[in-house]
């Protein structure tokens, strides 16, 4: 592709996870290798050691390294789990430090649209909003058993207010499935477009896959990984004893703790083996052995279930989950409804007994991921940027 003489900012809060690193790095890169100039532009400038190496090659700006350092005193919001100082502080102060006028802004996230949106408004400097959860579902979803659970009634009308006022402003929103579809139409009647995650798919796969389920997270209570305890003895119960192997690092000692505690109550300790955090390569063969990979809740995507298929492994994954929008129930792997614990030991059952289906609908399902390039999410999202330019 020819040189193409525009400047994009990929805008993300914070690199706070493998998720985000390798979204974004990803997508700055294979923007560049297309010929558009794009560059990484973060509100936080520390990123974690452990995310540097997804990031290596790309020219990255922090919003916060332009200011004094008393304004870069950020801390979490108290009760809140994504919420922090530097959400309130950036918008304030951004419009005043920004030294490059980009053509466009790609804002990775809610939060961040907040200042993509005071960018927009003082320096004129045009975004598109690419949501991944919008606030009012985000207080529904994942603070159930959080202490501000108590106050729905009022911050969920809130978060739907601060849901409209970050997309007011954008020229488009951007989703990257379409499970948010009918809720940001209610929102907005801006256009909205589906841009795909892509993925690294394997050049092969295995002929035989092991025996193993797999699991990956962020272990907190929100991913449900009380669940898998229950699968396993469903699975038990049903004469199928299956090993689960669960890779990711505790969001506390209390919850994993906790964890072994019912694990051992509920006879299915010595089943389970536990990877804290792992690298890419060794991630890869576990995704490569796994009869499956289960994931019990549902996502806006779930990257964990297109990289498990670009491996060669089916996916369990609840229906409406974004990554089902690219795959087939039955075919590619099962999509039973979200805490539907029956069907989950049902699906789990049927691939642990069968491993000559298991890797039919895991090579099916690989076949699928290998047209999710990160090349082609690239050319997609550049098409998508010349409609709003």
């Amino acid at each position: 592709m020819r040189k193409i003489k525009l400047d994009i900012a990929i805008f993300w809060d914070r690199i706070g996870g493998i998720t985000e690193a390798k979204l974004a790095g990803e997508e700055v890169r294979h923007l560049n290798k297309l010929g558009i100039d794009a560059e990484l532009l973060l509100i936080e400038q520390q990123i974690p050691a452990k995310f540097k190496d997804f990031l290596y090659d790309l020219k990255i700006d922090a919003l916060e390294s332009q200011v004094p350092k008393i304004f870069r005193v950020n801390f979490r919001i108290p009760g809140f789990s994504f919420f922090s100082l530097s959400h309130l502080t950036s918008p304030l102060y951004s419009p005043l430090v920004l030294r490059r006028k980009y053509d466009i802004i790609i804002s990775h996230g809610t939060f961040a649209c907040f200042t993509a949106r005071n960018l927009r408004k003082y320096r004129g400097l045009p975004y598109l909003a690419h949501i991944w959860d919008p606030i009012s579902y985000i207080l529904q979803k994942a603070y159930v058993q959080s202490p501000i659970y108590h106050f729905q009634k009022i911050l969920v009308p809130l978060g739907t207010s601060l849901d409209r006022l970050i997309l007011e402003e954008a020229e488009a929103i951007i989703l990257p499935s379409k499970y948010h579809m009918n809720r940001m139409g209610k929102l907005t009647e801006k256009s909205i477009e589906v841009v795909y995650p892509g993925v690294n798919s394997a050049t092969k796969v295995p002929s035989k896959r092991d025996d193993y389920i797999l699991a990956v997270a962020r272990w907190e209570r929100g991913k449900k990984p009380f669940f898998l305890l229950a699968l396993l003895e469903g699975l038990k119960k049903r004469g199928t004893r299956a090993t689960l192997v669960m890779v990711g690092r505790w969001k506390t000692q209390r919850i994993r703790e906790s964890f072994f505690r019912e694990a051992k109550s509920r006879n299915v300790l010595n089943q389970i083996i536990n990877l804290k955090e792992i690298d890419e390569t060794t991630l890869s063969r576990y995704y490569f052995g796994a009869r499956m990979l289960v994931h019990p809740i549902t996502e806006s995507f779930g990257m964990i279930g297109l990289e498990a298929a670009a491996h060669g492994a089916p996916i369990i994954i609840p229906k409406r989950s974004g990554v089902t929008d690219l795959f087939n129930d039955g075919v590619h792997g099962f999509f039973p409804e979200e805490e539907d614990l029956d069907s989950f030991v049902e699906h789990a059952e049927i691939l642990l007994s069968n491993e000559r289906r298991a890797w039919k609908m895991g090579f099916d399902a690989w076949q699928v991921a290998r047209k999710y390039t990160w090349t082609n999410h690239a050319r997609r999202l550049y098409e998508v940027v010349k409609k709003y330019i």
